[in-house]
């Protein structure tokens, strides 16, 4: 059995995981920060105001920010207590999207929107800490 701490494939499949979800996170947090307000005309209600499309927009730069956090944290630190605390900043962000779209019917679509991305972005998290124990196992 090779080592997963040598040069062997296995090191190599787990890097090449975790760069994958880095890289997804990345360019996510690169669109929300660039495009905030064109993301808010997309997402919200047809006949919001425009003042909550500047909420909409400013908690999507604010998601920006955080999405290009977690990736630089990713691939610098790849290691699982990192990948797990952003894994489950994603599971608590979708919790509460759920939680304010069920009391907030003006901002109940982003929220719902915001939770479908968080959800996929954690099952991605998932989906990699499971590779990467199947990757460690062979």
């Amino acid at each position: 059995m090779m080592s997963p701490l040598n040069d062997g494939e296995p090191v190599r499949a787990r890097q090449d995981t975790y760069s994958r979800l880095s890289l997804t996170r990345g360019l996510l947090g690169v669109l929300c920060l660039t495009m905030p307000a064109r993301l808010s005309d997309v997402i919200s209600r047809p006949r919001a105001t425009s003042a909550r499309r500047d909420v909409v927009a400013a908690g999507i730069w604010i998601l920006g920010v955080r999405h290009v956090t977690e990736a630089v944290a990713l691939t610098g630190y790849p290691v699982p207590l990192v990948r797990r605390a952003i894994g489950g900043v994603d599971v608590v962000h979708a919790a509460s999207m759920v939680m304010l779209a069920a009391i907030s019917s003006a901002y109940r679509r982003p929220a719902l929107v915001a939770a479908a991305v968080a959800s996929g972005l954690a099952a991605l998290s998932v989906a990699a800490e499971r590779q990467a124990s199947r990757t460690l196992a062979t």
